[in-house]
């Protein structure tokens, strides 16, 4: 049991000196540690998830135009008829028809086509949304049952600065509140 006890006593030793006379040698080497990343302003915000505040915009999406052109196939999009819709315009923040939003005023922007298809399909801004900085979005409803909510989507979708538009089903419990959400 002596023996195993010095033994351990001299192993001991042994290591605490290495490790001494490797940390005071003159030729030890630092390694370069990158601090750019330490020193970035920068907040990467692909890890943050924006939570949308529109409420409309999570119903679900009955048929979605980019570019005047659908994501669903015909037989999707048939399935329209007789449902209450509202539209989800998404478009860049920095739209030139968007700036009059910075009065806090959505009755109508700056764009007279935007204008004239609201009132051509009798439709009113209820709520303006922000995603992430970059795109923003609108809840269009109608004032009475929109009869060519097709052709209505495709026409918004081809507006500039448009991303898309999404032609939204208004659930059930929602067709009888009123929508407390409205800007108007």
């Amino acid at each position: 049991m002596k023996v195993l006890n010095n033994l351990l006593k001299f192993s001991f030793l042994t290591i605490l000196s290495i490790m001494f006379v490797s940390c005071s040698s003159d030729e030890t080497e630092t390694a370069d540690a990158d601090t750019t990343d330490v020193e970035s302003t920068e907040v990467d915000t692909r890890s943050v998830v924006n939570k949308v505040s529109a409420k409309a915009y999570y119903y679900t999406s009955l048929a979605t135009f980019k570019d005047g052109f659908p994501k669903e196939s015909l037989e999707k999009i048939a399935s329209l008829e007789g449902k209450k819709i509202n539209l989800v315009v998404l478009y860049e923040s920095d739209a030139l028809w968007a700036k009059i939003f910075s009065t806090e005023i959505y009755k109508e922007t700056g764009s007279d086509i935007f204008n004239g298809l609201m009132e051509s399909y009798k439709l009113k801004i209820v709520q303006h949304f922000t995603i992430n900085e970059d795109n923003e979005g609108l809840i269009l409803k109608p004032n009475t049952s929109l009869e060519n909510p097709i052709e209505a989507a495709r026409k918004f979708s081809l507006i500039e600065s448009v991303l898309m538009v999404q032609i939204k089903e208004v659930p059930q419990e929602e067709e009888n509140t009123k929508d407390s959400t409205d800007v108007n």
